[in-house]
């Protein structure tokens, strides 16, 4: 069980590396099922040195934990998505002409999310690795407390 503290619930963390063991490749990573509603405050992300915006990063609010195939296009590599969800980048920072982050290192970057979510979400790291073929690591830090 999860020790709420003033309010704010321990931060979720996501540090998934990132294949790069054939073509570019996506991946996600989800968290468990929250089942109280909580108010997300932000997301720090941190990407590895030597990134070099190589990797688009996303940060889905979803229902389930599925996935789908994502065909290799000239916006996405091979791999897989959430089947269904809101991307919060595109939903928080200005509609879909943000669809995802990248970065380099050592610095987080903080984005505020300030959205109110009902029981039964999870979320969902989804990480697209362009720089084929090196490895790298994304981290990410989901601030929240219960309401």
């Amino acid at each position: 069980m999860t020790q709420i503290i003033g309010g704010y619930a321990p931060p979720i963390l996501f540090a998934p590396t990132l294949d790069a063991s054939a073509a570019n490749v996506r991946g996600t990573v989800f968290s468990g099922r929250f089942m109280k509603r909580y108010h997300i405050t932000g997301v720090a992300i941190t990407f590895e040195d030597n990134t070099n915006d190589g990797v688009r990063t996303r940060l889905w609010l979803c229902q389930s934990d599925t996935t789908r195939t994502v065909v290799a296009s000239s916006e996405s590599s091979a791999g897989t998505a959430p089947t269904g969800g809101t991307n919060f980048f595109a939903s928080q920072l200005g509609g879909s002409a943000i669809e995802y982050i990248t970065g380099d290192g050592p610095d987080p970057i903080y984005i505020p999310i300030g959205l109110n979510v009902e029981p039964g979400f999870r979320l969902a790291l989804d990480n697209d690795n362009r720089d084929t073929p090196n490895v790298h690591t994304v981290r990410a830090r989901v601030d929240m407390r219960e309401i």
